[in-house]
């Protein structure tokens, strides 16, 4: 068609090179719309290419002409940007329709108003031109025309105003600004630029740029706020890492998980930037180093010898066992192996109950002696962090202890109902099967220490 259109204009009488005026528009810096449709028969136009009831279009790039039809795209609904988000607004759509076209021989998608290339979706080209004169702030992306530091360019809204103070600026080697949140220890070359120029280039060591979302809140990019910047190299959303930290474990068995870097899980340092949130990673850290020296303990009393490929015996230990907070006075006591405490949690703290609050404030773990909660039996297994079994209830464990939340005991739970410490096989006066019974300790009990450590006496 546009070949075609072409030879028929060039054979029209009385114009001696009908492409003179589009060339002569495509070389000057008239905005104006190249695209009119004539009604009456005219000679050439030094602007413009016409012809008689035509409507013509020319490539930017080859030049091509073909004839336009008439923009058939009124049930266009939205358009999607470049970012991937959607826009209704109808002037922007009324402008694709009119004079956004895709060349008919090299394909080329350019603006037949301002001769850009490709089409600028969602703006007119008075709002593009401003665009391509400006540059995006750092944190909202909004055009700043001449901004005052053109590595960091920042707008003038309040949040990023804002931002921008808790932002440090200094330039690096590879000449882009830190952008790291201030307070960081370390020099501002010796962490990672998250530039894409410099990603790509392999500049920085970590795939990852300003443009990708924050692994905390998936959501923004993390050019969107101000970021902090780990020992191990990952970076996050300032705030983002702040919540993380100071977020409350909860209930069940002690975690640190919270600080740890959510990609890699190498704990937090505690001068890694923010003094604000020293406090609950030095705290964090001493109760990991506690939390690993009980492991490894209760490694020798199990008799586990770690396998030969464990790099870090202490966190190998650590993640066979859960320990929780005594609800009464928030020790750190041993509650099980993590497998078991898996099966059943999300308890009333009340069940929470270190050794020493329940009997015995001098001794623990091996020195004292417990009923099996569920039959008159020495209990051998510790279990959930507030659960006593002897060998056979542990085995049949699922029949006896109830799985839902808020509960220990099932519901069709079958337990023997003891008649006295006179037929009790313990032979003791003890609370009834169902709750936790403390018999007393070896360490302080002369006649405990014969006690076998069995399931039976």
């Amino acid at each position: 068609m546009g070949v075609e259109l072409r030879k028929s204009i060039e054979s029209i009488s009385d114009v001696p090179n009908p492409t003179a005026g589009w060339e002569a528009w495509k070389n000057s810096n008239v905005t104006e719309s190249p695209v009119k449709i004539i009604s009456e028969p005219v000679a050439a136009i030094d602007e413009v290419l016409v012809c008689e009831g035509l409507e013509l279009i020319s490539c930017v790039k080859c030049d091509f002409c073909w004839e336009n039809a008439g923009a058939s795209l009124d049930e266009i609904l939205y358009l999607t940007l470049d970012s991937g988000e959607r826009t209704s607004d109808s002037d922007a759509i009324h402008h694709y329709k009119n004079h956004r076209f895709r060349c008919q021989n090299c394909e080329t998608v350019f603006c037949a108003q301002c001769k850009a290339s490709p089409y600028h979706i969602g703006m007119d080209c008075q709002t593009y031109q401003i665009r391509q004169s400006s540059k995006p702030c750092r944190f909202c992306k909004a055009p700043v025309i001449k901004p005052e530091n053109e590595l960091f360019v920042v707008c003038e809204s309040a949040d990023c105003v804002n931002y921008s103070s808790q932002v440090c600026k200094t330039t690096r080697k590879c000449g882009h600004a830190c952008c790291i949140s201030t307070g960081h220890t370390k020099e501002c070359n010796e962490m990672n630029c998250l530039e894409p120029e410099c990603t790509a280039e392999k500049i920085s060591p970590l795939d990852c740029t300003h443009e990708d979302l924050c692994s905390i809140c998936w959501t923004e990019e993390l050019s969107a706020k101000p970021i902090i910047q780990l020992g191990c190299g990952h970076s996050f959303h300032k705030d983002c890492m702040r919540a993380q930290i100071q977020k409350s474990p909860g209930s069940g068995p002690i975690s640190i998980k919270h600080l740890c870097c959510p990609l890699c899980d190498k704990m937090i340092e505690e001068d890694y930037g923010d003094s604000d949130m020293h406090h609950e990673i030095h705290n964090g850290n001493r109760t990991r180093i506690e939390l690993i020296q009980r492991s490894l303990r209760q490694l020798q009393i199990d008799n586990i010898t770690p396998p030969e490929d464990v790099k870090d015996p202490g966190v190998y230990a650590m993640d066979l066992y859960n320990y929780y907070n005594c609800e009464k006075c928030r020790s750190i006591y041993y509650g099980g192996k993590r497998e078991c405490g898996e099966s059943l949690r999300d308890l009333p703290d009340a069940h929470y109950i270190c050794d020493g609050c329940r009997g015995c404030p001098h001794h623990d773990g091996e020195d004292l002696v417990f009923k099996c909660r569920f039959c008159c039996s020495i209990a051998v297994w510790f279990c959930f962090g507030h659960t006593h079994f002897c060998e056979p209830c542990h085995s049949r464990w699922t029949e006896l202890a109830d799985v839902g939340n808020q509960a220990i005991l099932a519901e069709n739970a079958k337990i023997g109902i003891c008649s006295g410490p006179d037929t009790c096989p313990l032979g003791i006066a003890h609370a009834p099967n169902g709750q936790e019974f403390l018999i007393g300790c070896r360490a302080c009990d002369d006649e405990l220490m014969h006690k076998p450590k069995c399931n039976t006496v």
